[in-house]
């Protein structure tokens, strides 16, 4: 088995200790899923710590005992299984937690109206593990011999450190909204779902264009010092990573809509058109232009699928000004390098706040309602954050 699913023999051990690892994972994912989906937040957050800084720990002290990969998945492990803890507290604790419905449900009907979220579930998450993986095959595959497509993979990895760190954050982030999307839809106010697409995606392209300048502005130190110079192409396809994740970002929680509307066919379709564009460029670009050719091609492919979300919303009613086309440039200028970045995002900060552009008076207000009680939180008090 380890032979057909890795190419290599693999131990009985070895493949207990992988087996032992996915069952946490789903053990994991599956509590996770549960919590977002009963508005329990500050649990998933917990859940996240309590597993990224155990998973720090254990393979890092495995690390210095014993210099092997399979430490680093046994920690991968037991750091899932650690981040059960504090839902297991609130699971036996908790009194809410065990809520019955008083509506019988057969398991028939059950099954007729899960499973077929579930197939489709299933089919987009298989999309998009082929769209995040097929750049590095064909780095592999198209590179003249395997050595050298292992150093472009290797290379390809280390610009994708940080962006990786950001679409982690922007999955949770879009499992915290979601529940909330999804209240406002079965209640049957629709329209200020649809209000809700439209701030988030002007708000997540500057977040994540913001958060970008940042890694930009740090990349140098961590790729020349923590990463010991060893990686100076990562270094260089990093702006256009940083792209790709502004641009992917956005997409992941427009379609939060889909979800809501119980359309992830949607969401799926616009993935493979995603997927085969990936494909395609890399077939075009690696042999040219390779390690940078294999960036644009994800790059230009994530921003197809932004491009297909908005169109596709924009059928739904979502309606898009065009404030939201120029803001979704900013990420562009990411190209020039971290202090250009910086004078486009102090000037799209002053036109926002005293020019009236890019946000309307309602999308400002709206803003002031969630970030003025954090000042107040503080003793600071403000009429607007905007004056």
């Amino acid at each position: 088995l380890g032979h057909l699913l890795f190419g290599i023999d693999i131990s009985f051990g070895t493949m207990l200790l992988i087996v032992f690892t996915l069952v946490s994972i789903i053990l994991f994912n599956t509590i996770t899923e549960l919590l977002n989906g009963l508005r329990r937040g500050r649990m998933v957050s917990s859940m996240h710590t309590y597993n990224s800084l155990s998973f720090t720990v254990i393979s890092l002290i495995g690390l210095v005992f014993i210099q092997d990969w399979q430490v680093v998945v046994v920690a991968f492990g037991l750091s899932s299984l650690i981040g059960l803890i504090p839902a297991l507290y609130w699971w036996f604790n908790d009194d809410q937690a065990w809520t019955y419905s008083t509506r019988t449900l057969s398991f028939s009907t059950m099954f007729q109206r899960v499973m077929p979220f579930a197939l489709s579930v299933w089919c987009i998450n298989l999309l998009v593990n082929l769209f995040d993986a097929v750049d590095r095959y064909m780095l592999l595959y198209l590179a003249p011999t395997q050595s050298e497509g292992t150093a472009l993979v290797g290379q390809f990895h280390s610009a994708r450190i940080v962006p990786l760190l950001l679409t982690s954050l922007t999955l949770m982030i879009s499992s915290l909204v979601l529940p909330y999307l999804a209240t406002d839809w079965e209640t049957g106010n629709r329209d200020r779902v649809r209000k809700t697409m439209q701030i988030t995606f002007k708000l997540s392209i500057v977040f994540f264009f913001g958060t970008s300048i940042l890694a930009l502005a740090i990349a140098p130190f961590l790729f020349d010092h923590l990463l010991r110079g060893k990686y100076e192409d990562g270094l260089s396809i990093l702006p256009i990573a940083l792209i790709h994740c502004c641009f992917s970002a956005a997409a992941t929680l427009l379609q939060n809509y889909y979800w809501c509307a119980e359309k992830g066919r949607v969401i799926g379709l616009v993935t493979a058109c995603g997927l085969i564009c990936n494909v395609l460029l890399n077939i075009w670009w690696v042999p040219i232009h390779g390690l940078h050719g294999a960036m644009a091609a994800t790059a230009v492919s994530g921003a197809l699928i932004l491009l297909t979300t908005v169109v596709s919303l924009r059928r739904c009613g979502v309606v898009f000004d065009r404030s939201s086309v120029w803001i979704g440039l900013l990420p562009l200028f990411l190209i020039l390098g971290a202090v250009p970045s910086m004078i486009v995002a102090v000037l799209f900060t002053i036109g926002v706040s005293r020019l009236d552009c890019g946000l309307t008076r309602e999308e400002k207000d709206q803003i002031d309602q969630v970030i003025k009680p954090l000042f107040q939180r503080f003793g600071i008090r403000m009429h607007s954050i905007w004056h």
